[in-house]
């Protein structure tokens, strides 16, 4: 009987030590309280040290649960009080959204989060969400992966019902953001307070206050932490046309700046007289109080130009033909102005950041003999692939400043709009008179700036060949100007395929644009095949923004997180760092597939299994398996694999692997192709066209769909963590498997 004993207690120890290992092993998720002094906990007569507002019930609600999570945060508020928990948190008292949107991506290179809970909004005096959004934009440009909990704020225990239309455009902001894929959750603190027993004054929470702001909170962190927060079916967003505004001023009366772009970004003349410009009407500006406000625009690079006539010099201020920057604290944004100790100067300053939020500030620059009594033409562009900023006066480059390569435009969050004719830096307002003033959101080319400088040239030719069978049409038709934009669609016979573009165009995009700067050639090519088996294909020829657009028509946009725009193996392509760059995509489950990639492998990792694709769901139980992966194994690097689930009627689930030694893996280009064919149950793994390995599942199985993870990505698998190094382009998803015939065309194609 001591014997039984003596054996169950060593089990057990055993037991409980092999959990508290594999608990310690696994990483807190660490949370981010962000706001302002309601996050901070503010009670009044209670010291600082003391305060916990909703963050210490729901910290010891979570752990109680079996939790473990990591507050995180810059502030600590709280740390005598008992019982004692984690009371790091961003919470700022008296803070403005705009001041928290300004900070928050530093905060978050401090202190990295998973989950933020966003409370913001009592220190604004308006109704509008665009501040809020700015944050949430601030937070998305630092990891699209973290999921922002989203507060409707507590009213005051005076009834405002502003705080009440403040938060139904929140909510409305908000859904509009989780309908293209934003991780948000909306959580209702305004209607969870009774508001003459829960408030300490007519701003903040009383401790029954603060413990139902935690009990609200609570559920929403508990649906992510349990993995049950499942996003609602989304789209994600496609960049529109790169010109973001254009004001004419050609309306020549009214105090309403008209933006003649898609996006409608009217503005509002102030004092400002209508007048003759450079081209139809102008703005006259007196220099003492006139400009025209315009919405915020960030974007991560741009392009500005104007037309301008200067009336007189100023000694005293920095007078601005264009002002979006902040100068004191925080630098950010952007200026087009004239120094005050140099007034014939003209200067375009400029302020970007890195992933770690270090800022870089450059000013170009070019001193006019006379700027006063003759029109000019300005640009300013940034490029953040290179990191060049660009000045151009009538048309021609003066001035190059160049920013760390990959550095993004400081966004300006400190202030709610742009002005034209005004810079905050140093009061500086124009006296002269200015026209045409664009903006866009990405770098002109000194062609396209060329062109804004001489109106456009007539008669450009466009030759267009095809190879297969289809046709291509163009909107507008021509004969066409210089700078003018064509759309150019391809349309496939039945039983072909576009495949790509050659000559003047590359890439898949369909359909695409062309900017003609002088007589252009384009080819388009059609392979045999159904267009309709094509469920994805990423070209990763955009060259810009955070979305991986989906060309095939079917909305499966992905989203970057990290990865770099660069020249692929045909047009553009994505650059992987193989430490956390990937790119989301919708899950795509099918019965049978087809998944192809360009690929050119930087390095070797012994450590990660990496992934061209994941889509695959491990378990140590067989058949709790899901999904499939394209990736390397890390005990063979050079190894590249086709893992597919498959399972029959029953559900009993078959795992193969397809493989391929590649000798060396690194330092070339490889097309791959992974294919699953459920009517004879045949996975095949093809390498530059050629077929290189075949394992089979019983026949009629079909793949087990992957419903344990609300995405897949490109460039990383959840097995082994394993993040790819190197480049990656033209991948392709299709619902059947490819013929070993189509597996070569599409090889030989590029």
């Amino acid at each position: 009987m001591k014997k039984t004993i003596v054996a169950f207690t060593i089990i057990t120890y055993i037991i409980f030590l092999y959990i508290t290992i594999i608990k310690a092993a696994s990483a807190s998720t660490k949370i981010m309280p962000l706001g302002d002094s309601i996050t901070q906990g503010f009670v009044k007569n209670i010291p600082e040290d003391y305060r916990v507002g909703y963050r210490q019930k729901l910290y010891l609600d979570l752990k109680d649960a079996g939790y473990d999570v990591d507050f995180v945060g810059s502030l600590s508020h709280g740390i005598l009080a008992n019982p004692g928990f984690d009371y790091n948190h961003e919470g700022h008292g008296g803070w403005s959204d705009n001041e928290i949107a300004g900070q928050i991506y530093t905060w978050l290179v401090a202190n990295p989060a998973d989950i933020i809970l966003l409370h913001i909004g009592t220190n604004d005096f308006n109704t509008s969400p665009d501040d809020v959004a700015l944050i949430l934009d601030e937070i998305d440009k630092y990891s699209k992966d973290i999921i922002v909990v989203l507060a409707l704020i507590i009213n005051n225990k005076t009834y405002n019902p502003l705080i009440t239309q403040f938060n139904n455009n929140i909510r409305a902001m908000a859904e509009a953001r989780i309908a293209h894929c934003d991780k948000i959750i909306i959580v209702d603190m305004e209607n969870a307070l009774n508001y003459q027993n829960d408030m300490d004054d007519n701003l903040h929470p009383n401790s029954n206050g603060y413990i139902k702001m935690a009990d609200v909170w609570f559920p929403a962190v508990e649906q992510i932490l349990t993995d049950s927060y499942q996003p609602p079916p989304c789209t994600p967003p496609v960049s529109g046309p790169a010109l973001q505004a254009y004001y004419a001023f050609n309306n020549g009366s009214g105090t309403v700046a008209i933006d003649s772009s898609t996006y409608k970004r009217n503005g509002a003349v102030n004092g400002a007289v209508w007048i003759a410009g450079r081209s139809g009407n102008g703005l006259s500006f007196d220099g003492v109080d006139d400009y025209v406000l315009i919405p915020r625009m960030n974007n991560d690079e741009m392009s500005i130009s104007a037309w301008f006539y200067k009336n007189a010099n100023d000694t005293t201020n920095a007078d601005a033909i264009f002002g979006g920057s902040r100068w004191v604290g925080v630098k950010e944004g952007f200026d087009v102005r004239f120094h005050r100790y140099s007034p014939n100067t003209l200067e375009f300053i400029l302020f970007t950041r890195d992933r770690n939020g270090v800022i870089t500030g450059k000013t170009a620059k070019y001193k006019f003999n006379n700027s006063v009594g003759n029109w000019y033409h300005v640009a300013g562009t940034y490029k953040k692939t290179t990191g060049e900023q660009k000045l151009y006066i009538d048309g021609k480059l003066v001035n190059t400043q160049t920013h760390p390569a990959g550095n993004t435009v400081m966004p300006l969050a400190y202030y709610s709009d742009m002005r034209i004719g005004y810079s905050r830096s140093n009061n500086g307002y124009f006296n002269g008179i200015i026209d045409e003033v664009r903006l866009y959101n990405r770098a002109l080319s000194t062609i396209e700036v060329e062109n804004l400088y001489k109106g456009v040239t007539p008669g450009l030719s466009l030759t267009i060949t095809t190879v297969g069978s289809g046709s291509v049409s163009t909107d507008p038709n021509p004969p066409y100007t210089s700078g003018q934009i064509v759309t150019l669609a391809a349309k496939a016979d039945q039983g072909w395929i576009f495949n790509h573009w050659s000559g003047d165009l590359s890439g898949s995009n369909n359909p695409t644009t062309l900017t003609m700067t002088s007589n252009k050639a384009v080819t388009a090519t059609f392979v045999t095949g159904t267009s309709s088996d094509l469920k994805a294909l990423y070209t990763l020829n955009e060259g810009t923004g955070i979305t991986a657009t989906d060309s095939s028509g079917n909305g499966m946009h992905g989203a970057i997180n990290g990865a770099i725009w660069t020249t692929g193996k045909t047009g553009g392509g994505l650059s992987f760092d193989g430490i956390d760059d990937s790119v989301s995509v919708p899950r795509m489950n099918y019965d049978e597939i087809s998944i192809s990639a360009w690929f050119y492998k930087n390095t070797n990792d012994t450590t990660y299994a990496d992934a061209l694709f994941g889509g695959y769901k491990w378990n140590s139980d067989a058949q709790l398996q899901q999904g499939f992966d394209l990736r390397f194994y890390k005990s063979d690097p050079d190894t590249l694999q086709f893992i597919v689930i498959t399972k029959d009627v029953g559900g009993i689930r078959s795992i193969k692997t397809t493989q391929k030694n590649l000798t060396n893996s690194v330092g070339s280009w490889f097309h791959v192709v992974g294919a699953y064919n459920k009517t004879t149950g045949e996975q095949k793994l093809y390498v530059n066209g050629l077929l290189a390995h075949t394992r089979t599942h019983p026949a009629g199985n079909t793949i087990v769909p992957l419903t344990s993870y609300p995405d897949m990505r490109i460039g990383y698998s959840r097995v082994n963590n394993g993040y790819f190094q190197g480049i990656i382009d033209d991948i392709r998803l299709y619902d059947r498997a490819l013929t070993d015939t189509e597996v070569q065309e599409l090889y030989t194609s590029y």
